[in-house]
């Protein structure tokens, strides 16, 4: 007859797997309504796509990634075509390869399942989007995941097979994600000092070698890192850069309930990380003393996480603008390495209410995750769709904002020809580059704007794509100096704002008439990337 606990650790799997099924289902909910890739994908993806891989190892100056997601890019559309629905598998299938590896991190760390990594990680649409778009952010969670797992069983056994396996594990962590460097520090500081208390010095000396030859792997891009120096305060946010309004909203995904969850997940895995340290005594049976060791392992890296993620965004504050994804990698790592703590904690009278918190909370987070992943990543491939069928050879297309040119450029085939405003020579990707030399020649736009004149007056038709503001009729705009500007210094939103103001107060003011041409979406667009589409016709001298 089963004991207490067998019957409890059988309901813990059958809980772990009815989430996985919700997770899947989510992963499977994005798949279907992501659509059309929004810039930042679509950037990736041009990248991926670049004839040679000079082409891409130059691009790769004006990004913000290393090359490792665009190389498996490149691979899966030669395999299975660059299409928008095949690119997005992609990114499913490295969703269900996090789920995997949450599940295959219980092998390595005793026979509970992963409930609470399964909650936090995967009933989240945050974490899901994040995940799963053609970004690096999914490839590297899932790198980080297995190294967290690998790395200990070098700390438990450090042959020169599990080094090698560290060391490959690491080298793809960096190579997905700058950021990854960040984390991997955080368990690179675990395992080396539970190493130095395993094994001393020599220990932690072989422990430090994949951390090392990982960290050189990134040697190839310092001078991507130097010349990235001169675009990143283009980037930067004018109202300066804020680091938690994007943490509680990650947090918070889908519902408040979520941020309970997670300032619980932290008090628990003090409470584990304090009770695991105190309860080390050397000389134990070895078992005993790896299970101390083991949470040790998972304490310093939940702390160290949290810590040197901390301080490098606070570094960062200047150059970047926070964004909510930026904190998926850490939150991954933060859940994984929390988990094995808070089981200890959580004692056998407790597991049963443990696993009703559990399946409560994804129940009450469910429906709110499937209604928020119901959201359009984009409304431009709908807007390229719709130029395409009703503007003819005479006519001209601006896209202003002019970042909304590089989803446009992936979509748009049409007979008209476009540019961005102002125009830009390359718009397949982010060129921060070409958008500086503008920026020190804001009046550059006056030949675009006799570009617009000439249209109007042959008869042509002006159709703007993006961001549009009727209040523009109304405005006298002039043109902002060169930068750095007093209060705002090299950042391009004063520009860019004040190119779009220019743009319309044109248009308004010098065209007989004009249409705003309803696009019709059955569903939430993206707030980062909604577009709009207006007709202008008619020049007045």
């Amino acid at each position: 007859m089963a004991s207490v606990n067998d019957r409890l650790t059988a309901r813990e799997y059958y809980v772990a797997v009815a989430l996985t099924l919700l997770t899947v289902s989510l992963h499977t909910v994005f798949l279907i309504n992501a659509g059309g890739f929004w810039r930042d994908e679509a950037n990736s993806i041009a990248i991926a796509l670049k004839p040679s891989m000079t082409d891409i190892w130059m691009a790769l100056k004006v990004d913000s990634h290393p090359v490792l997601h665009i190389l498996l890019l490149r691979a899966w559309a030669a395999v299975f075509g660059p299409g928008d629905f095949s690119l997005r598998f992609l990114g499913f299938s490295i969703g269900l390869g996090i789920i995997a590896s949450l599940w295959s991190k219980t092998l390595g760390f005793g026979n509970r399942p992963p409930l609470l990594s399964l909650l936090l990680v995967g009933i989240s649409p945050v974490m899901v989007r994040s995940l799963d778009t053609a970004r690096a952010y999914g490839i590297a969670a899932l790198s980080v995941i297995v190294a967290f797992t690998v790395i200990w069983r070098t700390v438990r056994k450090p042959t020169p097979a599990h080094v090698i396996v560290s060391t490959l594990m690491l080298t793809l962590c960096v190579q997905a994600l700058y950021q990854s460097a960040v984390v991997v520090l955080a368990i690179g500081i675990a395992a080396l000092l539970v190493g130095l208390l395993r094994g001393g010095l020599r220990r932690a000396s072989l422990l430090a070698i994949p951390f090392c030859l990982s960290a050189i792997s990134l040697l190839p891009y310092a001078g991507h890192v130097r010349e990235a120096r001169n675009w990143w305060p283009l980037a930067r946010n004018p109202l300066g850069s804020k680091l938690l309004q994007p943490f509680i909203e990650a947090i918070s995904s889908p519902t408040a309930w979520s941020m309970l969850l997670w300032i619980a997940v932290v008090i628990l895995a003090i409470i584990g990380s304090v009770h695991g340290f105190a309860q080390i005594r050397f000389g134990e049976e070895e078992q005993k003393k790896t299970e101390w060791h083991f949470l040790l392992y998972c304490g310093i890296t939940f702390a160290a996480t949290i810590i040197c993620v901390l301080i490098f965004f606070i570094y960062m504050v200047g150059p970047i603008t926070f964004q909510v994804w930026y904190y998926a990698l850490p939150l991954v790592l933060a859940a994984v390495s929390a988990e094995p703590l808070i089981d200890h904690v959580i004692k056998k009278r407790l597991r049963g209410l443990y696993v009703i918190v559990i399946a409560t909370s994804a129940i009450i987070a469910f429906i709110p995750a499937a209604r928020n992943l119901t959201m359009r990543m984009t409304s431009i491939d709908i807007a390229a769709a719709f130029i395409e069928k009703k503007a003819g050879p005479n006519d001209l297309v601006i896209v202003v904002p002019w970042y909304y040119g590089v989803s446009l450029s992936r979509y748009y085939h049409g007979r008209a020809p476009w540019q961005t405003f102002p125009a830009l020579e390359d718009t397949s990707i982010h060129r921060y580059d070409l958008l500086k030399e503008k920026m020190k020649q804001p009046q550059t736009i006056t030949e675009d704007l006799k570009k617009i004149s000439s249209t109007l007056q042959s008869g042509g038709i002006i159709w703007v794509v993006g961001r549009i503001n009727p209040k523009g009729r109304d405005r006298f705009v002039t043109s902002l100096p060169p930068p750095p500007l007093p209060t705002t210094g090299w950042s391009s939103a004063p520009y860019t704002d004040n190119w779009g103001n220019h743009l319309m107060s044109v248009l308004f003011s010098r065209t007989h008439e004009y249409a705003l041409v309803p696009l019709h979406a059955n569903q939430q667009i993206n707030p980062l990337e909604t577009a709009q589409i207006a007709a202008f016709r008619g020049w007045i001298p």
